[in-house]
């Protein structure tokens, strides 16, 4: 089992919402495990998706990827789709529990971190304004997984060793500072990615939403 080490930013002034994510698919808990490329950003019908944690690399037939593009085969708006993914994330989570072969209490602390398996973000235009939703998908005692909502913020962020909470501590007005949102979002990537470097990076992939839709910013080959 594994738990990744993928970096996410979301950034927010209103009338864009910029995402960007790392490409690395690493083993946080054996760095010299094997490294490749992957796309962790998502797009389809007007929607993105992306996440971070237990993911990919499960014992079950779930990924997000899978999830999300089934919900936006269904559904046209954020919060259905939404509602579906964290559906699935609860099944598929509460399977993989049921057949773990470790106690995960035991192995998150080792890893020293919140028993949080899964975070997903979704985001879309919704009456006008790009929309962000943020779920997390958590153990609880008794191997009880639920899925919650997390209140978006102008800043959010997933990074494993939480390098870039300590940063914007220290910089306070990185953000503002930044000539757009979506540089401002891979800057921050690469300085994660920096504090990191046997578990996030490679590409960094950026997409902005806006009230017009959904547009690539940097987006690597084959994604």
């Amino acid at each position: 089992m594994a738990i990744s080490g993928t970096c996410i930013v979301a950034l927010t002034d209103g009338s864009t919402l910029a995402i960007a994510a790392d490409s690395l698919a690493a083993d946080a808990m054996d760095p010299s495990s094997s490294r490749s490329l992957v796309c962790k950003i998502f797009t389809a019908s007007g929607f993105v998706c992306t996440g971070a944690g237990l993911m990919e690399e499960l014992n079950t037939d779930f990924t997000v990827k899978a999830a999300f593009l089934e919900a936006c085969n269904r559904f046209s708006t954020l919060a259905d789709i939404g509602v579906f993914v964290d559906a699935e994330v609860q099944r598929g989570m509460a399977t993989f529990i049921s057949g773990c072969k470790i106690e995960l209490p035991e192995y998150y602390e080792r890893l020293k971190c919140n028993p949080v398996l899964i975070n997903v973000f979704l985001a879309g235009v919704v009456r006008g304004q790009p929309t962000l939703r943020v779920t997390e998908c958590r153990l609880e005692e008794g191997d009880e997984v639920r899925v919650a909502q997390i209140p978006a913020a102008p800043i959010m962020h997933i990074d494993h060793g939480h390098t870039l909470a300590s940063f914007l501590s220290t910089h306070p007005d990185f953000v503002p500072q930044s000539r757009s949102l979506p540089e401002a979002a891979a800057c921050l990537v690469q300085i994660a990615c920096e504090g990191n470097t046997t578990v996030v990076g490679g590409p960094v992939d950026v997409v902005a939403i806006d009230a017009t839709g959904v547009h690539w910013v940097q987006r690597k080959a084959g994604c």
